[in-house]
């Protein structure tokens, strides 16, 4: 048994299915947020979007252990994906 299906292992019993569901959701958001130089974000500092990338990271990992619902768990972890992705360079550099 891999490293990975032994952490995986107690999220499967308590939640079945819905750890990929999590995970897709993350990716997704990150994937939404990465051609962000037509929107809002053209016109902030580099400092300004790593620090309210931080933020976001910072208040939903606090989050994560308040939510015990599946639904609950999949929308942070897509604001999560939305505040890491934002920090990620973008394509058009």
């Amino acid at each position: 048994m891999s490293r990975l299906h032994a952490r995986l292992r107690p999220v499967h019993r308590a939640f079945g299915h819905a750890h990929r569901l999590v995970l897709s959701a993350y990716a997704a958001a990150a994937f939404v947020v990465a051609p962000r130089d037509a929107g809002p974000g053209a016109s902030l500092t580099e400092a300004g979007v790593l620090t309210g990338s931080l933020f976001i990271a910072t208040a939903t990992y606090a989050l994560f252990p308040f939510l015990s619902g599946a639904p609950m768990l999949v929308l942070t972890a897509f604001l999560l994906g939305l505040g890491l992705g934002s920090a990620q360079p973008s394509p058009s550099c």
